[in-house]
């Protein structure tokens, strides 16, 4: 079932949006991506395209299921910076 939850995200995120999200879906998913060489000079986390990610994906599942579009949970914490 984890693995169709994946599949899922993952195509209905690369549907949606451009190829730039298509490259965060694979860092959500924690796909290797790029070449060897790019994978050393580039250590970023992707953070930035990933929350972009989950926030269209946040969004589709509410739309099908008919809930309200929520970003932040009630209980989750910001952290704060150093």
């Amino acid at each position: 079932m984890f693995h169709d939850l994946r599949r899922t995200l993952s195509t209905h995120v690369n549907e949606m949006h451009s190829a730039e999200l298509s490259i965060a879906v694979e860092h959500v998913l924690d796909h290797v991506v790029g070449t060897a060489v790019s994978r050393i000079y580039n250590v970023s986390d992707h953070h930035i395209g990933k929350r972009d990610a989950l926030i269209a994906w946040n969004a589709a599942v509410c739309a099908i299921v008919g809930a309200e579009h929520h970003i932040e949970a009630s209980n989750v914490q910001k952290l704060r910076a150093a």
